[in-house]
């Protein structure tokens, strides 16, 4: 039987901690700023008219996009929140995936992966946390349920998307934080996929609190624009 991209009881998990939790996916995504600002720059060429944000929580970062480009077309796409739990029947020029995927079943990857990839008709940026969660599902079980390192990553990416290009970001202790991935599967594509990645590397972040930093309540990590991550000791 084929993979699924998220079991039943996954679901129930993350739709719990979503009605528990305000936080929990409200986000938008670490450094989402910055990608809107690519975005506008693209849309301006033409080159991209419309982005879906697949596991997108609450909604924030479409929320964010659409306020600061109103003609842009926009979707989200979330198994686990009932508003936007409708697959969409459209591709997308660009997908973006913020932090999912270190929700997502290690039996499930695979399907997760080819789902954005049949979404998508350009691009893809993944954002991949590579740290345990502050926040704990109701099974007890850390909300990062998918924790491997980059190299694995990226491993799984290339059986999708032939064409990529990847960048760290740190914890402000130096810690390797998350992965950032642009990639697509048409070689056409590939100047688009350089270009993107330069212009994201352009405006270096460090995430700051969370599960690596001071406590901070359980509101989860924070973003230092522009910022240096201080040498690993």
């Amino acid at each position: 039987m084929p993979a699924t991209t998220i079991s039943d009881e996954q679901r129930l998990l993350n739709q719990q901690l979503h009605a528990e939790r305000p936080d929990f996916g409200s986000r938008g995504g670490a450094g989402h700023q910055g990608v809107i600002k690519a975005i506008a720059r693209y849309q301006q060429l033409g080159a991209i008219s419309s982005v879906l944000d697949y596991g997108t929580g609450k909604g924030a970062f479409p929320k964010a996009l659409k306020q600061a480009l109103p003609e842009l077309k926009v979707g989200a796409y979330d198994p686990a929140v009932e508003a936007f739990s409708a697959k969409p029947k459209r591709s997308f020029d660009l997908v973006t995936c913020f932090d999912v995927l270190e929700h997502v079943e290690r039996g499930s990857v695979a399907a997760v992966l080819e789902e954005i990839g049949t979404l998508s008709s350009k691009l893809v940026f993944l954002q991949i946390d590579l740290q345990p969660a502050v926040k704990r599902l109701a099974s007890g079980r850390n909300a990062h349920i998918m924790l491997a390192p980059p190299d694995w990553w990226l491993a799984q990416v290339a059986v999708h998307f032939p064409l990529m290009g990847s960048y760290p970001i740190f914890h402000g202790s130096g810690t390797l934080q998350k992965l950032a991935v642009v990639a697509a599967a048409e070689p056409t594509t590939g100047p688009l996929v350089w270009s993107l990645l330069t212009k994201l590397q352009a405006s270096p972040m460090v995430i700051q609190g969370g599960y690596l930093g001071e406590p901070d309540n359980g509101k989860g990590a924070k973003v230092i624009k522009a910022a240096k991550p201080k040498p690993a000791k």
